[in-house]
């Protein structure tokens, strides 16, 4: 969906119109002017976080006619008024030929709360442009004429000077703050950024110390300094070493910014190749490094180093996950998969195996000093990140195997199915020529551990019912035989024996002929004795 078919949708929200009207409303709007403002991508953006997390949210009317949305009004406040403030009302109410008809302590305090108001406006300014602007005194007539009174009558004013030092104190605390600030105090708060944050940090850190020191040394802090280096002020050697500090981190910052250019270019060249090319950047970059190290003395201490090794471990990570993300993981094959992770690792050792070549380099050079930090301090979240990448190849590795197992398992598993329906269908053949119960008792005896079987028990199944008939006919010969031998009784059964033993002789002769196959049968089929019985019951009509 484009942006043009998106915006609409979100202007027609209940929240917005609510917000529409209310705004309207209390600004005394014309409808048409909110409809040009909330066109806006940057006023829809607002729109949206004042929805979701943001409690408050400002409006105003620009200089142009647009309306104007804010989360903070103090920006839309001073960014405005500012110039009008300090240039006119500052002036104004600190000029002491205007307070005749004021009480001295009016006056004082009047010119105490301007003052305090100038400096903080200032350093909000500075805040908002990016850069720290010191509270300057913006009654310099007062402080002009006072100088001039001390030069020619050495006398001074006490108020001035209470004035003067107290900016040099705010000025040292707020200076002092900035001249500590350090590359790596983003990585101390958990943050994982990247070599970009250190390029920014010193090129920011360069413009922000630059404007201090011209700040320095404009001609009203000038005029500050001599004053109390005439009062012999215990401050005087305050500013001064102040002074020399901003030079010194003046001198540093531009040092290293310099050097750190060429790393820029070689950043933007490795993001832009992708990572399946980085192998062939890693050498290009640490021999960079080197250079970096060998000729900016100001970059030629452990920890700048390490803190930028560190950053540069965290593009290679971020990078990583991007190239190995769990989206392009599931797309994939498993091969393409394990092509990517084995590319990730060879990266990772090339990354590794360079700085090692580098630090043995440095190690051999006497006039430069070795990089002798320990390697846990670059590789903690490096090496935690390659360790799950060794042991996502091992998986993959084993992966493979274990598919490859599966296939040929499976083939194997046909095979036996297809051998399982051949010696099932064989088996049918030869029980179907079979001609009685004895050759087909034969052939189960043969056959029944094949029968166990579930595939060849389900294709022979079948010729249970062909079993059960030739049991059957057994039954009804066994039952012929009975009735004919009842019929015979009196004539005696056996020509060697009593009649009484030779009855018995011949019944379990009978009964051995029926219970025999039976038994086979139970045997091979596991059923109860209860089903023979009524079976046989059945069949012959034998009651006990």
């Amino acid at each position: 969906m484009s942006d043009e078919e998106s915006a609409p949708c979100f202007l027609n929200d209940d929240r917005v119109k609510f917000v529409e009207e209310k705004v309207c409303g209390l600004l005394r709007l014309n409808r048409q002017i909110w409809e040009k403002s909330s066109v806006s991508e940057e006023f829809q953006t607002i729109l949206k976080e004042f929805f979701e997390k943001k409690a408050v949210l400002f409006f105003c009317l620009s200089d142009k006619g647009f309306l104007v949305a804010s989360n903070e009004v103090w920006f839309l406040l001073t960014l405005q008024q500012y110039v009008s403030f300090h240039k006119v009302c500052a002036p104004l109410l600190s000029n002491n030929e205007n307070h005749h008809m004021w009480p001295n302590l009016m006056s004082a305090d009047i010119v105490r709360h301007v003052q305090r108001l100038c400096n903080k406006t200032s350093v909000v300014r500075g805040q908002v442009l990016g850069k720290t602007i010191l509270p300057i005194p913006a009654a310099t007539e007062w402080m002009e004429k006072s100088y001039s009174s001390f030069k020619m009558c050495e006398n001074y004013d006490r108020a001035l000077a209470h004035a003067i030092e107290t900016q040099v104190i705010n000025w040292t605390n707020l200076i002092q703050k900035i001249l500590k600030e350090d590359s790596s105090d983003l990585l101390a708060t958990g943050c994982n950024p990247g070599p970009d944050a250190e390029l920014k940090f010193w090129a920011s850190r360069r413009g922000n110390v630059e404007s201090i020191y011209h700040q320095l040394h404009s001609p009203v802090v000038q005029m500050m300094t001599k004053m109390l280096e005439m009062m012999d002020s215990s401050y005087h050697p305050t500013i001064k070493t102040l002074i020399g500090n901003v030079f010194t981190a003046l001198q540093e910052a531009q040092d290293i910014d310099l050097h750190l250019q060429p790393l820029h270019a070689q950043l933007t060249q490795m993001e832009k190749k992708g990572f399946p090319h980085m192998e062939k950047c890693i050498p290009v970059l640490f021999h960079l490094l080197f250079l970096i190290w060998t000729n900016c003395q100001s970059y030629q201490r452990p920890a700048r180093i390490v803190v930028l090794l560190q950053e540069l471990c965290n593009l290679l990570i971020e990078q990583a996950s991007t190239y190995l993300s769990a989206d392009l993981l599931l797309r994939e094959d498993p091969e393409e998969s394990l092509q990517m992770v084995q590319m990730v690792i060879k990266v990772f050792t090339c990354f590794k195996d360079s700085c090692q070549s580098q630090r043995e380099k440095l190690a051999n050079q006497v006039k430069l000093p070795p990089w002798d930090f320990p390697s846990a301090l670059i590789f903690s979240r490096f090496n935690q990140f390659f360790n799950r990448m060794l042991q996502l190849e091992v998986r993959s590795d084993f992966g493979f195997i274990l598919q490859g197992f599966e296939n040929e398992y499976n083939e194997f598993k046909m095979r036996i199915v297809d051998f399982e329906c051949r010696l099932g269908s064989l088996l049918c053949l030869v029980f179907k020529d079979c001609p009685g119960l004895e050759s087909a008792l034969k052939i189960l005896t043969i056959a029944g551990p094949f029968l166990e079987n579930k595939q060849i028990r389900q294709i022979f199944s079948s010729n249970f019912f062909l079993l059960q008939q030739h049991f059957r006919e057994e039954l009804e010969n066994c039952k012929c035989l009975f009735k004919s031998q009842m019929n015979q009784m009196e004539s005696g059964l056996s020509k060697n024996m009593a009649h009484t033993s030779g009855a018995l002789k011949w019944a379990k002769m009978l009964r051995e002929r029926i219970q025999t196959p039976w038994e086979k049968i139970r045997l091979l089929f596991d059923m109860s004795v209860q089903a023979y019985k009524s079976l046989f019951n059945e069949k012959c009509g034998y009651k006990k």
